[in-house]
Parts: C-alpha cells; structure tokens; sequence
C-alpha cells in the first residue's frame, strides 16, 4: 500500500482587477449564514440623521445599501477569525513590540 502524501504547499498570488483595485467603503456588517455558507453583507450607513420615532412604537428603520457581499466556505471561516485576530494584534502592537497606549 502507498504511504499517504502531505498536500504540496501552494503560493498563491492574488491579482485585484483594476475595476476593484480601489475598494469600497463599508461601516456596517450584517452576518448570515447557511448549511454551507457564511454570508457577509458589507454596507454603507447614511449620515447620521434625527429620525422621528416610528408610528407603531418600534425603533425607525433606515436604509443601508449593500456594497459587496461575500459567500464564505463555512471551512474557511476559523482561519479568517485567525488572520484577523492577528492582524489587529499587529495593529495594536507598535514597532517596539508595546502594546499600543493611548
């Protein structure tokens, strides 16, 4: 029987289209997800306006369109947690290895 093989490592270059290179802009995050999925709904907040207090009491509502939105392998998910709980760990660590103050 042949011994089992490890995956061969694989470099992977991303290539960002021009029509994208610039990206969007998105304060808000709404998360979904499915059997296979997570989806991630990236929007734009309006500027923030006094809003009247709906009729029926509950809180007013406003609209918030989406500007990209990612399917996401469920598969991949934890090893995006990873990166980016690293990356704000870089964030917040400054050249000398402190951790940010202030």
């Amino acid at each position: 029987m042949p011994e089992p093989t490890s995956p061969i490592p694989v470099q992977v270059n991303l290539r960002v289209p021009e029509a994208i290179r610039l990206g969007v802009y998105a304060d808000y995050l709404r998360v979904s997800y499915t059997e296979h999925a997570f989806i991630l709904d990236f929007a734009q907040l309006p500027p923030p306006v006094d809003v009247p207090p709906a009729a029926s009491g509950h809180a007013p509502s406003i609209d918030a369109p989406v500007v990209a939105r990612v399917l996401v392998p469920r598969d991949l998910l934890p090893r995006i947690i990873v990166a980016l709980q690293q990356n704000w760990q870089l964030r917040e660590t400054n050249a000398s290895g402190q951790p940010k103050t202030g």
